[in-house]
């Protein structure tokens, strides 16, 4: 066992007879001399499997859906400019439907491809009145198909209902 790290978590002496991490558990590393908790939720197999909670650092963290360690389903991650995606994870990248919310709270709704916008979205700039609904090819828009009016305007009613 690796003496840099603290572990709390569920074990099972698989068929192989190894120690693995299997159901519900935490685990935790050592930074700055104190255990840190880096990952609270499911395990299958010795990987993070089904639903949990990863902490990157103090900052960010990925709250979601795992599949052999990594981010797969729905997820809400938390980074530390202070963006949130909250969507679709496949493989550890967005992808389908999801919502990137910025510090400033201007946002974007649509689709996503390999961490990359792909297919259609709408980017709303709320700090300027302004939103653009369009096709988006590898994060460039690509054609605009907004009646800005309209889309602005149930923008601003979503954000003021979301709190």
């Amino acid at each position: 066992s690796d003496s840099s790290t603290y572990a709390e978590a569920v074990v099972s002496t698989q068929s192989t007879g190894e120690d693995k991490r299997h159901g519900y558990g935490t685990f935790s590393v050592i930074k700055d001399g104190a255990p840190f908790k880096q990952y609270a939720g499911g395990w299958k197999n010795d990987k993070r499997h089904g639903y949990g909670t990863f902490y990157y650092d103090e900052s960010e963290h990925y709250e979601g859906e795992w599949y052999e360690s990594r981010r797969n389903g729905w997820g809400r991650m938390y980074y530390s400019d202070g963006s949130v995606y909250e969507g679709r994870w496949d493989n550890d990248h967005r992808d389908g439907e999801g919502t990137l919310r910025l510090p400033n709270n201007n946002r974007f709704e649509g689709n996503w491809s390999k961490g990359q916008k792909n297919g259609h979205g709408c980017h709303y700039y709320l700090d300027r009145g302004q939103v653009y609904e369009g096709v988006w090819v590898e994060n460039i828009p690509k054609c605009e198909l907004a009646q800005p009016a309209e889309v602005i305007g149930e923008a601003v009613q979503n954000f003021m209902s979301d709190d």
